[in-house]
């Protein structure tokens, strides 16, 4: 696998309301340590619309989330299903037991990845 160029796993969701009501959803690590607390990697903007273009601020949070936990996952995924891709690649059989370590870690990855 080559080497990584992007920031440093992991990488979470973070959630949080203005004085003024507005909902944010970013993502987040606390890498470098030079960061004062977390660094912004990505920040949910999008607005969605009723048919009748009312905005819906349910359905914009729940996608700015769900967007949000697919790209915070990333980094995880890339480092549980990289070497399996080299692997593969490179003409090698790859077996994963059922119940092991690695099919959990697999198994985790995807699920943050769906908001599961």
């Amino acid at each position: 696998m080559s080497e990584t160029k992007h920031t440093p796993r992991p990488w979470k969701v973070a959630e949080w309301t203005t004085d003024g009501g507005r909902r944010y959803i970013s993502v987040q690590t606390d890498y470098p340590a030079s960061c004062r607390g977390s660094c912004s990697i990505a920040c949910m903007t999008g607005s969605y619309y009723t048919k009748t273009g009312q905005p819906d601020r349910e359905t914009s949070v729940a996608i700015n989330r769900a967007n949000a936990d697919l790209i915070a996952a990333a980094p995880e995924l890339e480092h549980e299903l990289g070497g399996i891709a080299d692997a593969l690649t490179a003409g090698e059989t790859v077996v994963i037991e059922p119940g092991s370590v690695k099919a959990s870690r697999i198994a985790a990855a995807i699920a943050a990845a769906t908001g599961d």
